[in-house]
C-alpha cells in the first residue's frame, strides 16, 4: 500500500529554524533544501516573503529511519510492531504504512531485499568498500511469521585499506512495504536509493533514545549529548557530515530487489549502466540483483523568494490555499517535489523573481521508483524488478514513465535557463528500455536500430539534441545531451528496422583440365586444377 497520507502531498512545509537575531537563508552544495528563517526572531516577525524550493523525493521524502505506522487519513500512529496492541483495531480498518530501510546483505547470494555492496572507481583504480556500521536511529527486527523483513537504518561503507580515515559513503535504500491488515507478505512496492559521501566529526554526539508508546514516537537525548540535524548519521562521539562528490569518482551500487516490483525508475546519474541478474526465489518471492554503474550528476537546485507586497496575485492565491496558521510569520516557504507537476507550476510563478537562475548545483547519485510506474507503459512492462530507467539532471521532471502517443515517447523536464554560476544549463537525458518493451510499444518484429530525439521548448521551438542509441544485454540505451531549458518536452521516435539486404554469396565455377602420362589420361576438376606428378596437361583428350 503506497503511503496514503503523503504519497499525493504536493507541498511540505519547510523547516523553521530557531529564533535568533537577523534573517538569513542557509543552503549549500551539501545542505538542501534551504533553511529560510535562520537567525530570525521568528515569533515576533510579521510575514515578509513567500518562498519555495524544489526537492527530490528520493528516500521516501528524506526518510532516514524505518517505521511501522497505520495508514490513516489523518496523523498516522507509530507502531512498535505488527502486533502492537495500540495499532490493531485501526490497522484492521486502514491497513499498514511501512517504510523499510534495507540492511547490508549477509552474502552475495542472499535472497532478500538488501544492499550487496558499493565499489568506488577513481581513474584506473577500483576499491570494493565494506560495511562498517548501521545508523540505528529507529529500526525494527524481521517478523518472519508475518513475512516482514528487517527495518534497518542507513549503512556506512568505508575503504577496507583505510577504515579509520573518517571518510566514507552513507547508503540509504528505503521502500514502501505497506499492505492490508493480515497480509502474509510485505514485499517492497517502491524503492529509493541514495549514496552520499561523508566525513566524520568527533565530539559530544550520540544517537537519541527512541520509544514508541501509544502511537507516539518519543526521542530523548542521552545525557548532555547532541544529535544535530545536519549529521546524516550519529554514533557515540561521532557525527557524519555530508560532503561533495569529487569530480573523478564513479560508483557501482549493487542491490537485491524483488522481481515483483516491475517499476520504472528515475535516476540522478551520469553515464549510467544497468545490469540485472536473477538470484532465484525464496518462498513465493523471486529476487534479482540490480547493479547500477554511474557517475554522480550535477543537478541545479531551484528556489525562489518574493516580498509579500511584490508577489503576483497568482502567488498570493496559491499561498492562501495552504492551511498553515503557524507559518504566517517571517519567510513562509514550501517544499515542492521535483517529480510532481506542481514543480513546473511553481517555477512559472516565481520565474519573474529568479533571474532565470538556479540557487545552487549539487552532485547527486540517486535512483528512485517513479510515482506511477504502471500508468503509461504497463502493457509493455518487463517482468522483473526494473521495467525501465530515465536518468536526467533536470531540476523538475514528471514522476511517471514517458507517455507513448502512438508515434513518439514524450517526457517533460524543467529547469532554469542558467545555473547559479551564470552558465547556460545543458540538459542530459538517458532512457533505458528492454528491447521487448520497445518492440511491444512500436509493433516492431525486431528491436529498433536507430532513434531521433527532438526537444520542444515551451515556446514551441524545436531543437535537436545530440543522441546515441546502443544495445546491450537485451536493453536499449538512448542518450540525449546538450539541450537547454526552460520546460522542454523530449520526444523520442524509434526508427522501424529496415530489412537488411544481404548479397547472395558468389559461387566460383570449378575448372576442368585433362592430363596425360603415356597412354593414361586423367580428368581433373577443381577451382585451380593441376596435373598430378608425372602427368602433363593436354588440350584434347582424343588426341594421342
Amino acid at each position: 500500500m503506497i503511503k496514503k497520507f503523503i504519497a499525493f502531498l504536493i507541498l511540505i512545509l519547510a523547516v523553521i529554524s530557531p529564533s535568533l537575531a537577523h534573517a538569513s537563508i542557509s543552503y549549500s552544495a551539501t545542505q538542501w533544501p534551504p533553511q529560510w528563517n535562520v537567525g530570525m526572531d521568528y515569533q515576533n516577525t510579521p510575514l515578509t516573503h513567500y518562498a519555495f524550493d524544489i526537492v527530490d523525493t528520493f528516500n521516501s521524502g528524506s526518510t532516514d529511519y524505518s517505521f511501522i505506522r497505520v495508514a490513516t487519513p489523518g496523523p498516522q500512529p507509530f507502531c512498535s510492531s505488527l502486533s502492537d496492541p495500540y495499532c490493531q483495531e485501526i490497522a484492521q480498518k486502514y491497513g499498514w504504512w511501512i517504510i523499510r530501510l534495507l540492511p547490508p546483505c549477509a552474502s552475495v547470494d542472499e535472497k532478500s531485499e538488501c544492499i550487496e555492496g558499493l565499489s568506488v572507481t577513481r581513474g584506473t583504480s577500483t576499491v570494493k568498500y565494506v560495511n562498517s556500521a548501521v545508523y540505528n536511529r529507529n529500526t525494527f527486527p524481521a517478523d518472519a511469521a508475518n513475512g516482514l523483513g528487517v527495518g534497518s537504518g542507513n549503512s556506512l561503507w568505508v575503504d577496507p585499506s583505510n577504515p579509520d580515515s573518517g571518510d566514507g559513503y552513507s547508503i540509504t535504500v528505503s521502500g514502501d512495504a505497506g499492505a492490508k491488515f493480515g497480509s502474509a507478505l510485505f514485499p517492497l512496492t517502491t524503492f529509493d536509493a541514495t549514496v552520499t559521501p561523508y566525513k566524520t566529526l568527533m565530539g559530544n554526539y550520540d544517537v537519541m533514545d527512541t520509544q514508541i508508546v501509544n502511537g507516539e514516537w518519543r526521542s530523548t537525548r542521552r545525557g548532555n549529548t547532541t544529535s544535530p540535524a545536519d549529521c546524516i548519521w550519529v554514533q557515540k562521539g561521532k557525527c557524519g557530515l555530508a560532503t561533495e562528490f569529487t569530480d573523478d569518482v564513479k560508483l557501482s551500487l549493487i542491490l537485491h530487489l524483488p522481481s515483483t516490483l516491475s517499476r520504472w525508475v528515475v535516476g540522478r546519474l551520469a553515464n549510467p549502466d544497468l545490469k540485472i541478474d536473477s538470484l532465484g526465489s525464496q518462498g513465493a518471492v523471486e529476487y534479482e540483483r540490480l547493479t547500477v554503474n554511474a557517475n554522480p550528476i550535477a543537478v541545479p537546485m531551484i528556489g525562489g523568494m518574493v516580498k509579500v507586497e511584490e508577489a503576483s496575485d497568482l502567488i498570493k492565491e496559491n499561498w492562501s490555499r495552504n492551511n498553515c496558521p503557524s507559518c504566517k510569520r517571517g519567510i513562509w516557504a514550501v517544499n515542492v517535489e521535483s517529480s510532481n507537476e506542481a514543480a513546473f507550476h511553481f517555477m512559472e510563478m516565481f520565474k519573474p523573481y529568479m533571474n532565470d537562475k538556479s540557487m545552487v548545483t549539487i552532485k547527486n547519485f540517486s535512483i528512485s521508483s517513479m510515482l506511477s510506474s504502471q500508468a503509461n507503459l504497463s502493457r509493455c512492462d518487463r517482468k522483473g524488478s526494473i521495467s525501465g530507467l530515465i536518468a536526467t539532471n533536470a531540476s523538475a521532471y514528471l514522476g511517471t514513465p514517458p507517455v507513448f502517443d502512438g508515434a513518439t515517447l514524450n517526457y517533460k523536464v524543467g529547469a532554469m535557463h542558467y545555473t547559479d554560476s551564470g552558465d547556460v544549463f545543458k540538459g542530459v537525458y538517458d532512457l533505458f528500455m528492454p528491447e521487448e518493451t520497445a518492440k511491444c510499444l512500436y509493433g516492431f518484429s525486431a528491436a529498433p536500430v536507430s532513434a531521433s530525439v527532438s526537444v520542444t521548448s515551451e515556446s514551441g521551438e524545436n531543437t535537436i539534441a545530440t543522441s546515441v542509441l546502443s544495445k546491450e544485454d537485451g536493453w536499449l540505451h538512448l542518450n540525449a545531451a546538450g539541450f537547454t531549458f526552460s520546460n522542454p518536452t523530449i520526444k523520442v521516435k524509434f526508427a522501424d528496422p529496415s530489412p537488411v539486404s544481404i548479397a547472395a554469396p558468389v559461387v566460383q565455377a570449378k575448372k576442368v583440365i585433362w592430363c596425360a602420362k603415356g597412354s593414361a589420361k586423367k580428368k581433373i576438376t577443381a577451382l585451380k586444377p593441376t596435373c598430378p606428378k608425372g602427368y602433363k596437361k593436354i588440350s584434347d583428350p582424343t588426341k594421342r
